[in-house]
């Protein structure tokens, strides 16, 4: 993926991040145990919190993932995912 929808899904899933940390942050809780206890690895969720896989290249968290984060840190998906939701279809 390249070009704007690249754009802006990066922005989109880092923004993620923001709200994964300021929500476990709150909680005061670390990474380790927010990952233990959704059942990913601490150095997956770090990349989450900064919204990447690998080095360069952006991540895409499985609705598995979120739901389970999601539970650990006492909200939903929903409040946990942006607002403004990019839009991802092809030939728009």
């Amino acid at each position: 993926m390249t070009g704007p929808r690249t754009d802006e899904w990066t922005i989109y899933v880092r923004r993620l991040g923001v709200e994964l940390n300021r929500r476990r942050t709150a909680l005061r809780l670390s990474q380790e145990k927010v990952a233990n206890a959704a059942g990913v690895t601490r150095g997956y969720y770090h990349q989450l919190e900064r919204g990447e896989s690998r080095v360069g290249r952006v991540a895409n968290p499985t609705l598995l993932n979120l739901v389970a984060l999601s539970q650990v840190l006492g909200t939903t998906v929903d409040d946990l995912l942006p607002d403004r939701v990019p839009d991802m279809r092809t030939g728009r």
